[in-house]
């Protein structure tokens, strides 16, 4: 038994309601051997992403990325520079403990968080560009410079209070140290089981 279209309201989409009748004669006289499993559309074909070429480990790139690290430069424009290794490899020579890289790199890191944190102080005493001199000799506050300024202070200050939270964070430790550890002492008259 075969359903009989609807006749359209009045006022309906007379269009649209023949398209989805269409749609579904065409569904229901395809042919039975057809897959039933739901089939994709083909995607356009991406042109693979050029790759880096590979670099090796030498003393001379190690040197040069610790150098850049310690400048304060971040590990991914280092490795956009032709000549250097792709980014994934620095990272796997760095948590290798064996490498002899990984020592240099921890201590560049480090020397590069301290860059940072000198950063902060020549972003805040930076004033050069806190007012806006225009032509007619007026002068005027440049709310966006500042505001961008506060914005690049309070990264570098989230940051160093993760990467270095012993010399840069605000946690407050309220236990002991290896030093001098906590230490607990009960009072007579107030033992509890």
């Amino acid at each position: 038994m075969t359903a009989k279209p609807r006749p359209p309201r009045p006022g309906g989409r007379p269009k649209r309601r023949a398209k989805l009748a269409a749609e579904a004669a065409a569904r229901a006289n395809a042919a039975p051997a057809a897959s039933s499993a739901p089939t994709k559309a083909s995607a356009p074909v991406k042109p693979a992403k050029p790759t880096k070429p590979s670099v090796t480990y030498s003393q001379a790139i190690g040197d040069e990325i610790c150098r850049r690290l310690a400048d304060g430069e971040g590990l991914a424009v280092i490795c956009k520079t032709p000549g250097m290794p792709d980014e994934s490899s620095v990272r796997a020579w760095a948590l290798d403990v064996d490498h002899p890289f990984s020592a240099k790199y921890s201590k560049a890191r480090e020397v590069g968080w301290h860059r940072l944190a000198d950063e902060v102080i020549e972003i805040s005493d930076d004033r050069s560009k806190d007012v806006i001199v225009h032509d007619n000799g007026t002068t005027s506050i440049d709310h966006e410079h500042i505001n961008r300024a506060r914005l690049r202070v309070d990264s570098r200050k989230w940051l160093l209070a993760r990467v270095l939270p012993k010399i840069y964070g605000e946690k407050l430790a309220l236990g002991g140290d290896a030093n001098l550890p906590l230490t607990f002492k009960l009072l007579p008259g107030d033992e509890r089981a």
